[in-house]
């Protein structure tokens, strides 16, 4: 928070995410269920706050998104279809809001070495029967930098965004994932 009580230096925005779906096409309700919960609620409070104005200039909103905002997974029908809206409206809501100070701008990580994704090597390297490093290096191999991000390196992200960096930065997606994506 800043110095002056009630005002906001930034926000940093991370969607709910979305179960993997094993079908295609979910019904109706249940896409009227995730679009509701995973992106108009949260633009709802995001519009609340904006149009408080309770923030200096400039601000800045970090939206935390992921890989398949760039790339497809075909598992995640849903999660791909929610993070492209995020995406779309980040962009918007950039060029929209750039005269006002406000600074809109992407993170999304790829594959990133939190503890529940710890715990989801461990089974994995145990069904396989081989060490949790074996494991780990089998998954990042195709990895240019050779490994998965960590939450610090996604917080130093955020950080940097909403710092002074990002001045002059707005409506750009930060895809981190060592290079992992190779699509222009």
């Amino acid at each position: 928070m800043a110095e002056q009580a009630g005002q906001l230096d930034g926000i940093v925005m991370i969607p709910p995410r979305v179960a993997p779906l094993e079908e295609l096409f979910p019904e109706a309700e249940q896409w009227q269920h995730y679009f509701s919960s995973a992106f108009i609620q949260p633009m709802a409070f995001l519009k609340t706050v904006l149009e408080a104005q309770v923030f200096p200039k400039p601000f800045k909103i970090v939206m935390l998104s992921g890989l398949s905002s760039v790339s497809v997974l075909p598992q995640y029908g849903a999660t791909n279809a929610m993070r492209l809206a995020w995406l779309g409206q980040s962009k918007c809501m950039a060029v929209t809001l750039a005269e006002q100070g406000v600074r809109v701008n992407t993170v999304s990580p790829g594959a990133v070495l939190t503890d529940s994704y710890k715990q989801k090597l461990h089974k994995r390297a145990s069904t396989r029967e081989i060490s949790f490093e074996q494991q780990l290096a089998i998954e990042t191999e195709n990895i240019p930098t050779g490994r998965y991000s960590t939450p610090e390196d996604v917080a130093q992200a955020v950080v940097a965004l909403l710092g002074p960096l990002s001045d002059q930065i707005t409506g750009q997606n930060f895809v981190m994932d060592g290079g992992f994506f190779r699509g222009y």
